[in-house]
């Protein structure tokens, strides 16, 4: 009986873990997604395509894709809701 009870407590940690670390990644990849909006925004207004605008729009969208590929490994059914 307590091997259950510390059992069921131990997987409420990591569950509450697993979304606490879930709500950050979501605001880490709003974060990038505005940053990346602002930058492609500055790349439609200077008309120019500096190279160093160029590589940063790059890794922000490597960035973006590994966030959210993090994100659906900590929560599969997100696509559903």
């Amino acid at each position: 009986m307590v091997n259950t009870l510390i059992y069921f407590i131990d997987k409420k940690i990591q569950l509450k873990n697993a979304m606490d670390e879930g709500i950050a990644l979501k605001y880490l990849l709003k974060q990038k997604e505005n940053e990346l909006d602002k930058l492609e925004n500055e790349l439609n207004i200077s008309g120019s395509i500096p190279t160093t605008l160029i590589e940063k729009i790059k890794s922000l969208k490597n960035v973006i894709e590994k966030i959210k590929k993090d994100e659906m490994i900590l929560n599969p059914f997100r696509r559903f809701i």
